[in-house]
């Protein structure tokens, strides 16, 4: 790499403050971001044997404003400060311009950089349009992080003329306001200088952005995982959950399954009693006989085994019963067969 094509080049400007890190051989640099504005994508076989790859402008713009993407078909003139390793030709020869409209919007590009550093951008600018032939045509002003980096930016100024190359370095510092360094914005917009005597324009060819390191550190603490990094234990938390889940509605149902049942079985019980609790209209005690408005607890027959009942029970019932004649004394009459008369007749009905 040729010693002063980052360090020890020209000195760059500080933005928003008056002084900041010196880069020299024992700085380090890492590129964050290197854009061709307005041109195609370049590989490092394109790049002028630094082996640098430069991406296209058109993910970083911000807003619907785009501007305009002239190009340039003649040959770019290097010169003794700007050599022709500074960038490639198709940098140069593309650029991306405001346009007409240029006094209703900014041309802005955001760049997502880690916080708590300090980053150097190289603004790369060459003048292609034909109808801007000398200095003080188009004067513009740029903006970086919010901040004026530079009020009154004249390319004819700074060069001899269109096809000419030109860079200029500014260092800004991105705060760190919560003390993580997660990532930031940083902001870089154009917008035309009233005092510009003919064209209210603004343009830019090319752009590279450096971290610078502090205290001989470039690490962020908490880097965020880039849009190829797949988390590696994601999917298994996933099909976790989705086990738990699964576990959780099985479980419920069981239980639904267990309570019905036993709702069923209580409701049965309730309806089928026993034969005894829901038809024995006496009780285990001594056995009673109507007969008109007398009532008779005499009786002889023994209590073990022998289930005593009314002539009333025995009606409900409708029982096959077995009737023993209380008086043995007793003559047969009808008066005393009334009963067992009806009995039988419950009998064959109960047949």
């Amino acid at each position: 790499m040729p010693e002063k094509l980052y360090f020890n080049a020209k000195t760059p400007k500080f933005v928003h403050q008056y002084t900041g890190p010196i880069i020299n051989n024992h700085t380090a640099l890492e590129n964050m971001y290197r854009l061709n504005m307005g041109g195609r994508q370049l590989s490092v076989q394109d790049d002028t044997g630094m082996y640098r790859s430069w991406v296209q402008d058109s993910n970083y713009i911000y807003g619907a404003a785009v501007g305009l993407t002239p190009l340039y078909q003649n040959p770019i003139m290097y010169t003794k400060q700007t050599p022709n390793y500074t960038a490639p030709e198709e940098v140069y020869q593309t650029q991306r311009s405001m346009g007409v409209l240029s006094d209703k919007y900014n041309l802005t590009w955001i760049l997502p950089v880690d916080s708590g550093f300090y980053y150097m951008l190289r603004l790369h600018f060459c003048n292609i349009i034909p109808q801007y032939t000398k200095a003080s045509q188009v004067i513009f002003r740029i903006f970086i992080n919010n901040q004026t980096a530079e009020q009154e930016a004249d390319v004819f100024y700074w060069t001899k003329g269109s096809g000419y190359p030109v860079f200029k370095d500014y260092i800004v510092f991105v705060n760190d306001p919560d003390g993580t360094r997660s990532k930031q914005d940083l902001w870089l917009a154009l917008h035309p200088n009233p005092n510009s005597e003919q064209y209210l324009d603004a343009y830019l060819n090319g752009l590279e952005v450096f971290k610078l390191s502090m205290n001989k550190n470039l690490a962020s603490p908490n880097p965020e995982l880039s849009s190829i990094t797949r988390p590696a234990r994601r999917t298994p938390t996933v099909e976790r959950n989705k086990k738990t889940q699964y576990a959780a509605i099985i479980g419920g149902l069981f239980v639904l399954v267990i309570i019905l049942l036993v709702l069923i079985v209580l409701r049965q019980r309730r309806q089928v009693q026993p034969y005894a609790a829901a038809h024995d209209m006496s009780s285990y005690g001594p056995a009673y006989s109507e007969s008109g408005t007398t009532k008779s607890s005499n009786s002889t027959l023994p209590s073990a085994g022998y289930h005593r009942f009314t002539l009333t029970g025995a009606k409900a019932t409708k029982a096959i019963v077995s009737i023993k004649r209380v008086n043995p004394s007793s003559t047969t009459d009808d008066d005393e067969y009334d009963g067992v008369t009806e009995a039988t007749k419950l009998a064959g009905r109960s047949d």
